[in-house]
């Protein structure tokens, strides 16, 4: 499994508790290198000491904000993309009512289930396991829209409607990439957690390196940490942890779906 699934795989608690323990061990371990040095009267300048700890945490910090915007601006491209999604699906349900009554009738039948099972994806796994009943769904309402061609019918009208269908199979793959594609790398997760190590363990042996203990100063270092790695394997998530776009637009269409439409 890939470091970015296993984490948003596991519940929030159990992520914080898992990445506290691996950040608080990294401070442990600066911690026992700076007692070992003292203990040996071995002693490196404390200006050198704590310039490189500044400068590791500001890359942390650096690579922490660099990531937080890329999975921040994925969940706004997911809020985003339910409320497209879901405002052309509802014009190409409208539009049927131009359509002869054979292709009508089948049509709104095909979008009315294609919407009923689009509003029950909870998950990634989810969305691969209906997908190829969407690309049936999306095929058969496009071989209507094929034989509106021997329809005699508006060629303006039979444009407008051709064009909703077109926009409704092209925000399907959308949702696939932007759901199964775009996340978080797995080499920026690799790189996050080594330069965390590397940053907790030179502060923890920044901190005891003159002989004196604090039991909060880590603790606190270790734990802002590990809440900024759950928000952002929240937002990196899709329907699994507490940050979840909304599908009210998607379940105000299939209200609308559901009652009669002339």
């Amino acid at each position: 499994m890939h470091l970015g699934n296993f984490l948003i795989s596991l519940p929030g608690w159990a992520l914080f508790l898992l990445v506290f323990c691996y950040a608080l061990l990294a401070t442990q371990i600066g911690a026992f290198f700076a007692r070992r040095r003292l203990k040996q009267k071995s002693r490196d300048p404390e200006d050198s000491i704590s310039d490189i700890a500044g400068a590791m945490l500001g890359l942390l910090a650096f690579l922490l904000g660099f990531t937080f915007s890329m999975t921040a601006t994925r969940f706004g491209d997911r809020k985003n993309h339910i409320l497209e999604e879901a405002n052309t699906i509802g014009t190409t349900y409208l539009r049927t009512s131009y359509l002869p009554p054979r292709q009508r009738e089948t049509s709104r039948n095909l979008l009315r289930e294609y919407v009923d099972l689009r509003v029950k994806l909870t998950s990634p796994e989810e969305l691969e396991k209906y997908m190829p009943r969407f690309n049936k769904i999306l095929q058969a309402l496009w071989l209507q829209t094929a034989s509106l061609d021997k329809e005699n019918m508006d060629s303006e009208i039979r444009s407008l409607y051709i064009q909703s269908v077109n926009e409704t199979i092209d925000l399907n793959a959308t949702r696939k990439t932007i759901v199964l594609i775009f996340r978080i790398p797995d080499p920026i997760w690799n790189c996050l957690f080594l330069l965390a190590f590397l940053s907790m363990f030179i502060s923890g042996f920044q901190h005891h390196s003159k002989g004196t203990e604090t039991r909060v100063g880590m603790p606190l270092l270790a734990g802002s940490f590990a809440l900024v790695i759950v928000m952002i394997a929240d937002m990196d998530s899709t329907g699994r942890g507490r940050l979840k776009v909304s599908q009210q637009p998607l379940l105000d269409v299939q209200q609308m779906m559901h009652e009669k439409t002339p």
